[in-house]
């Protein structure tokens, strides 16, 4: 309610594919990670399980705990995968540890063109 007494009431709602989604922040715990980023591309290391998320399309996005992209100062990344660059398998031992647990999974690490976003909408 607004001091004049007057009421505002607002509401959204957004239709969105979860599997055009790739959270940096959730998917962490399952080998997902974020290895550079600069305006309009981003390289990331994906186990297989993930690896649908190269593709033009996808929307990822990460909050600032999750990145450390200078050009984007202590705001949370948004880009647009519009074309797969380059897909490394890598080797055995290149990947990387989620914590003291080493990530036994199949990574490749994938180089994507992108379009950063402003917001999530």
């Amino acid at each position: 309610e607004l001091e004049d007494g007057g009421r505002v009431k607002l509401s959204w709602s957004m239709l969105a594919d979860p599997d055009m989604i790739l959270s940096l922040d959730t998917e962490a715990e399952h080998g997902v990670k974020l290895t550079h980023c600069k305006p309009g591309e981003l390289e990331l290391e994906l186990p297989d399980s993930h690896s649908h998320h190269a593709k033009r399309g996808t929307i990822v996005v990460g909050s600032r705990f999750v990145h450390g992209c200078k050009h984007l100062a202590d705001g949370h990344l948004f880009h647009r995968v519009m074309a797969l660059k380059r897909r490394e398998e890598l080797q055995h031992g290149e990947g990387h540890h989620a914590g003291s647990v080493s990530i036994a999974k199949k990574l490749s690490r994938f180089h994507l063109a992108t379009e950063e976003l402003a917001s999530f909408a």
